[in-house]
């Protein structure tokens, strides 16, 4: 169809879920949320996912979040480490 753009499944529920976590950063004004938080257990879940990922990746051991992701994310302020107490 011309004038549109189809992307596979997997980047179209990734953006959605990058799009979630917009959204609550907005309201909490930061990007980590705790597992045991009820109301946003699936977006931890994501989340945590999405941290090791990188951290795979930076051992070289995998490479499925690309440079564009890693990117929309930090664009975001996505911390990959988690915040000190203090």
């Amino acid at each position: 169809m011309a004038g549109f753009e189809f992307e596979r499944g997997n980047e179209v529920t990734w953006k959605g879920w990058l799009q979630k976590l917009k959204i609550y950063k907005e309201k909490h004004g930061h990007t980590w949320i705790k597992v045991n938080d009820p109301e946003h257990t699936q977006l931890a879940t994501w989340c945590r996912k999405q941290r090791g990922l990188y951290k795979q990746r930076q051992a070289g051991m995998n490479r499925r979040l690309t440079d564009e992701r890693i990117t929309a994310l930090e664009e975001l302020g996505f911390q990959w480490v988690r915040p000190s107490k203090g």
